[in-house]
């Protein structure tokens, strides 16, 4: 997992659907950018009942796209109060 709650080697224990889980932070991103913890789909599988307020990050192949597809995204989903933005748009207003 990735997070910014904590630095790499330290344990962070989470309550999952199921009850707790505990992770190992095996990395750690800049503040301001995307706050939270990041993992793969399994790794986060014991929180798909999270509620709103998750934040995803989609690989697509062509990074010259990003926002277009972020468009997209945020067009399909709108009626479920998606924002969607291309992670460079977020370092530009950052900077």
């Amino acid at each position: 997992m990735v997070a910014n709650l904590g630095t790499p080697g330290q344990q962070l224990t989470l309550r999952g659907q199921d009850g707790p889980v505990t992770f190992t932070i095996v990395g750690s991103q800049p503040f301001g950018l995307l706050d939270g913890v990041f993992g793969t789909e399994r790794t986060l599988g014991p929180f798909r009942a999270a509620p709103q307020g998750a934040t995803m990050l989609l690989d697509i192949r062509d990074a010259a796209q990003a926002d277009a597809v972020a468009r997209t995204v945020e067009r399909g989903l709108f009626a479920q109060g998606v924002d969607a933005d291309s992670v460079q748009a977020l370092l530009d207003a950052g900077a």
